[in-house]
């Protein structure tokens, strides 16, 4: 089973999308001040990977996976726990421990509190910008389903630093 790993303050919402969309949104029924833009992406992501969500953002605590799931418009499957020190990455590996079905993942987020080990796995996300499409041909790469038409067209960009972004 492949998995997304998915944080939501600089993921899912923005400085940018903040600006644009009247604040950060505080609750899931908050919906039109997410970022749609990456929401779209997130959601292209599980349908083109065929993967499942998992949340590890701290908004974990709040709401229920069925309510993630509603609102987001993908299958959410579980949240990471809430560990003592807080580390991201001993979270996800805890979770990657007692699950041992995963057998791809790719974490979004853009704080990087990971486990070195899990550095190959990451999406890191500007939080001035939340999840783009560079982010997006990347995580696809990671989860072993690249989006080889949309990665060739970025790259005819001459406007845009590929390998700085992929």
């Amino acid at each position: 089973m492949k998995v997304i790993f998915l944080d939501i303050d600089g993921v899912l919402n923005s400085r940018s999308s903040a600006k644009a969309l009247g604040g950060y949104p505080h609750k899931l029924s908050q919906m039109s001040k997410f970022d749609k833009v990456a929401l779209g992406l997130i959601r292209k992501l599980v349908k083109q990977t065929g993967a499942k969500v998992v949340i590890s953002s701290t908004w974990r605590s709040t709401f229920t996976t069925e309510e993630f799931s509603k609102a987001f418009k993908v299958p959410v499957i579980g949240k990471t726990v809430n560990s003592a020190h807080g580390h991201r990455g001993e979270e996800i590996a805890e979770y990657l421990s007692a699950n041992p079905e995963v057998t791809d993942y790719v974490i979004i987020d853009d704080d990087i509190d990971m486990l070195e080990e899990q550095f190959k796995n990451f999406v890191r996300t500007n939080y001035l910008v939340g999840f783009t499409l560079f982010n997006y041909v990347k995580a696809c790469r990671i989860l072993g389903s690249p989006d080889e038409e949309l990665e060739n067209h970025l790259k005819s960009w001459e406007i845009f630093s590929t390998k700085d972004h992929l």
